[in-house]
């Protein structure tokens, strides 16, 4: 196969639906052995099913990422369930915030968020790359957001978190690129999927967000699930600590 991913192991968060399942379909299709994680195991099961009726392996990992010991026992269990440590982990979780200046931020949303979306990477990726450093090989790829460079009105949990994933990514490349590990964000702007559905569903916005792309177009769940999986190959093992825009060019207009 022209990515070279046969057999490999992957752990992938948010595996249940959107991105995450776009993702763990897409590694899987190209031979990838998965281990699929998120809070709703039900939802888990379909991904995994689909999986397995496209003929390949994957793996259910119930857990809730804002627990730090459920985080940090991730990669135990992918390792149990796969038969071997993955040397391919991708985050694509995220808590679903509201909408709100900084003045009007809960305190709960900040603290569920900064548990889910920044303590649940360390704790994950810490197992994580101590496998991958011994293995000499290993692929981080997170799921970030236009937002964590250019901002948007009302978000300033997401835009802070996704700012700080970023710095995170950065330093892995720097510290684990000598044992043959990569470490990149990919930066979906609006992804025509059920959260932004649930986000935001009136016509007139969507058609703002779609104006504000040089393509004008909404990107989808399986062009980032491309990406991720170009990045988690050997082909790419030359690409690391980048932040690479997946929308559309949203971020050379930044017409919001």
């Amino acid at each position: 196969m022209f990515l070279d991913l046969e057999r490999r192991t992957a752990v992938i968060t948010g595996a249940s639906r959107g991105i995450g399942r776009a993702i763990a379909l897409a590694l899987a299709d190209e031979g990838v052995r998965v281990a699929l994680v998120a809070r709703s195991e039900a939802n888990l099961d379909r991904t995994a099913a689909e999986i397995r009726e496209r003929g390949g392996e994957a793996h259910v990992i119930p857990a809730d990422l804002s627990d730090w010991d459920a985080a940090s026992g991730v990669v135990a269990r992918a390792t149990e369930a796969l038969g071997e440590a993955p040397t391919i982990v991708v985050l694509s979780h995220g808590h679903m915030h509201r909408y709100a200046k900084v003045h009007s931020v809960f305190r709960q949303d900040l603290d569920v968020s900064l548990n889910t979306d920044l303590r649940a990477p360390f704790a994950l990726l810490g197992p994580a790359l101590e496998e991958m450093m011994a293995a000499r090989d290993g692929r981080v790829v997170v799921v970030g957001s236009h937002l964590g460079r250019m901002g948007a009105p009302k978000t300033p949990i997401n835009s802070t978190v996704k700012a700080a994933l970023e710095g995170l990514v950065r330093n892995i490349a720097l510290d684990f690129g000598r044992y043959g590990v990569t470490a990149n964000i990919v930066a979906p702007g609006f992804v025509d999927n059920e959260r932004l559905a649930e986000l935001n569903d009136d016509p007139a916005a969507r058609r703002k967000m779609k104006r504000a792309a040089a393509t004008r177009a909404l990107s989808k769940n399986e062009d980032v699930a491309r990406l991720v999986t170009f990045l988690c190959s050997p082909v790419a093992g030359q690409i690391t600590g980048a932040v690479l825009p997946i929308d559309g060019g949203l971020h050379l207009t930044n017409l919001l």
